[in-house]
């Protein structure tokens, strides 16, 4: 029995974690809704934060784990013996990984990446459903596209571990036969049992977050629902069994929680995938059932002491986050709750209430970071989704439009506009000329933009129409939004997703691709433009960025992923042309050139730091026939994956066959310090010609991140692909100081 009753509170705890994991929150943004509610001191909280992370680092083990550990009372009832409940390694692991990725800590941090292997190795073979959900949350958190069919595996486990209650246990028993198709799952005769809530929310967790790597789960959702309409007790509440007859906090915020999800699901069901359902919060809150229970949440709030338990905090605090309520009822819940935690935190960092240790810590820090598991669930509920472009001035109140078009004709400078809702939405030919503009995805959301099709507004007429956004203002800011760029129709001159024909464009988190390969490029800079990118990843195109007809043109990037056909190419007939290329720890993985310059006869300068460059030619047509003196290229630490170097209209330099002549090439003893040759091996094998919108960033993680063998040991090359491309790395930029520093440099270019 007592064991069954930890295992109960470790479940608990583990839900809270999952429902913790999906959210982004860095410390900053804690401390200005710290601020703006009224609560603790916001620099308080952060020291508890980086306190409770420092405790969390000195449990870790060298394999990995954390250690979970149990404490029994002996036979006497005054000593308590602690006990390794090995078991529960892999979800408390798990949970301890994702509560430091939501208060801030990178997920190339060697703590994320030792535990993230552990858990890669050991889900496989997990059959326990609180070790199952976490492991499939923080799998899909950290986004490796070669974990899919991981985690759609332990999703059907947890499917076909569903009870005839609609409910779920411990375990979910192993079952090839089903886990290899929902449809048997959905067929088949279910286990009979009541199974418990603390397990039941925690599988329900997993299931939703499965679904963002394609899992088909959603026959579970419909028998979940009847669980709980059907057990509601008098107070509105439910309790650990569904008994019908009391109510407890945590599992009352359990079932809120799981009304929700099923709702949601029902909603995108009837509507056959649309993005965002119709009714949203709204909706939700007209249902007698959950409005009851929801009441019921807030009167626990109410109850709020510094010996709350971390799993009740955590409860009360994800249904908060995902409902977008900054109270419930009269309850300031965050302020209240972290005052809470400030005030029973030990001297250590940890925390010691009810699951002591680790799995209490886990889930302060998680409600330290406001965090949410179900971030697409908060956007289903949240905003309205037939008026998705909302325009905020400098001065005045927001309004939403139902097009870009509608809000195009009202930008004045300085304007952000948001996208909230995921789309995709249809856009073509928005020519930008106001100043200091932020176009950026919406908090959560993960805007897909699509080449918006007129037949009478062909680009061979209308040359706008050939990008979906001209910028001839400036600067100009695109912040998370994905673009795809697959015209329908042929033109003369290349189709591309952002073109800069005068001022500057300042791009961070934005994911540009194309399935097409031919006619399509991501960014194009002509004239005196100049583009500054971050955290960006291009996909598909040949080139991913062309400097056309360019008078003084400037590109930055930094800590980007190409792959595609080639990477820059450069095309102008000026001769008196300047052009200053920089490459800061960037990925270019490419079948042709890293930087192609054609026929190109003006100056041109390019700077490359700390990169991996793998392709057949670092520059086919580095200089033309002709052209006597050398482009300057300078460089530092970079991997050279290359076949060939630089070449003159496609055949080699002579000479240039090394890396001491490539040294001797570029005029510099002391250029390219560190660099060197080598073979460059990333963890998913991808050859740069076939293209589809499912590859990730994470593909290009390094097997090997220590390349060059003379570079300092705490400096590595390449892009660090876990901050890369819009969504959850998005939001964790957004809401740490990398964004204050972001944003106070575009307003230091505005002219």
């Amino acid at each position: 029995m007592r064991t069954h009753a930890w295992s109960r509170a470790l479940m608990h705890g583990a839900l809270a974690l999952l429902a913790a994991v999906a959210t982004l929150a860095a410390l900053s943004g804690l401390a200005r809704g710290a601020k703006e509610a009224g609560g603790p001191d916001p620099e308080k909280i952060q020291e508890a934060i980086r306190r409770g992370i420092h405790y969390l680092r000195a449990q870790q083990q060298d394999d990995g784990s954390w250690r979970f550990i149990r404490e029994v009372r002996k036979k006497n009832k005054k000593e308590v013996e602690r006990r390794h409940d090995a078991v529960y390694d892999t979800g408390l692991t798990a949970l301890a990984a994702l509560a430091m990725l939501e208060n801030g800590v990178p997920a190339s941090d060697p703590a994320i990446r030792k535990a993230y292997r552990y858990v890669r190795q050991k889900a496989p073979r997990e059959t326990r459903t609180y070790n199952l959900a976490l492991s499939i949350v923080l799998l899909e958190h950290l986004g490796n596209a070669r974990d899919r069919v991981l985690v759609q595996q332990m999703a059907y486990r947890l499917l076909a571990g569903q009870l005839d209650s609609g409910g779920w246990t411990y375990v979910c028993p192993v079952n090839q036969r089903l886990e290899r198709d929902p449809r048997e799952i959905a067929r088949a005769k279910r286990r009979k049992g009541i199974g418990d809530n603390s397990n039941t929310q925690f599988a329900v967790l997993g299931l939703w977050t499965a679904q963002r790597m394609r899992a088909s789960v959603r026959s579970g959702f419909e028998l979940v629902e009847q669980r709980f309409r059907n057990s509601q007790a008098p107070k509105g509440g439910w309790d650990y069994k569904s008994t019908g007859e009391s109510d407890t906090a945590t599992m009352t915020a359990a079932g809120c929680f799981v009304l929700a999800v099923t709702y949601v699901a029902r909603q995108q069901a009837e509507l056959e995938g649309a993005s965002e359902p119709q009714s949203g919060l709204a909706g939700l809150m007209k249902d007698e059932v959950f409005k009851k229970a929801y009441d019921r949440v807030a009167q626990f709030a109410r109850g709020i002491h510094p010996r709350t338990s971390p799993y009740l905090l955590w409860s009360i605090e994800r249904l908060a986050v995902v409902l977008g309520s900054p109270k419930l009822g009269d309850v300031d819940w965050y302020a209240k709750g972290a005052a809470a935690l400030l005030a029973s935190q030990d001297s250590d960092g940890a925390w010691r209430i009810s699951h002591k240790g680790v799995a209490d810590t886990a889930l302060a820090l998680l409600f330290l970071s406001r965090g949410n598991l179900a971030r697409d669930l908060s956007y289903a509920l949240q905003g309205d989704p037939n008026k998705p472009f909302m325009r905020i001035p400098r001065k005045g109140k927001p309004e939403s439009f139902k097009e870009f078009g509608e809000l195009a004709r009202r930008l004045q400078d300085g304007d952000i506009v948001e996208i909230q809702g995921n789309g995709p939405f249809a856009i073509a030919g928005q020519v930008l000329k106001a100043r200091g503009l932020t176009i950026r995805a919406g908090k959560g959301y993960r805007p897909v933009i699509v080449r918006r099709e007129d037949p009478l507004d062909h680009p061979d007429f209308v040359p706008e129409m050939r990008a979906m956004f001209v910028v001839r203002g400036g600067p100009v800011a695109f912040e998370g939004l994905e673009f795809r760029v697959d015209p329908e129709s042929p033109a003369k001159l290349p189709y591309s997703a952002i073109a800069v024909e005068a001022g500057q464009a300042f791009i961070t988190h934005c994911r540009f691709g194309s399935e097409q390969k031919e006619n399509v490029i991501g960014l194009e800079l002509t004239g005196s433009a100049a583009a500054s990118l971050q955290d960006s990843f291009f996909l598909g195109f040949d080139p991913s960025i062309l400097l056309r007809d360019i008078e003084n043109a400037q590109l930055e990037l930094s800590n980007c992923l190409i792959f595609g056909r080639t990477g820059i190419a450069v095309r102008t007939e000026e001769v008196t042309a300047r052009c200053a290329i920089r490459f800061e720890h960037c990925t270019v993985h490419v079948a042709d050139s890293v930087v192609d310059f054609g026929d190109y006869w003006g100056v041109a300068s390019v700077d490359a730091t700390w990169n991996v460059f793998r392709a057949e030619w670092l520059s086919r047509r580095y200089r033309p026939t002709g052209l006597r003196v050398p482009r300057r290229w300078r460089g530092e630490g970079n991997a050279y994956d290359v076949f060939r170097w630089v070449g003159v209209e496609g055949r080699g330099i002579r000479g240039v066959r090394d890396m001491e002549s490539w040294r001797r090439y570029c005029q510099g003893e002391d250029n390219e310090k560190y660099s060197a040759r080598v073979e460059a091996r990333f963890v998913t094998t991808r050859l740069p010609a076939v293209f589809r919108y499912e590859i990730r960033p994470t593909d290009w993680e390094l097997k090997e991140p220590r390349l060059l063998p003379d570079a300092p040991a705490d400096l590595t090359v390449g892009c660090d692909v876990f901050r890369i491309g819009p969504g959850p790395s998005y939001e964790r930029f957004r809401l740490g100081q990398r964004y204050s520093r972001w944003r106070a440099q575009v307003a230091h270019r505005r002219p």
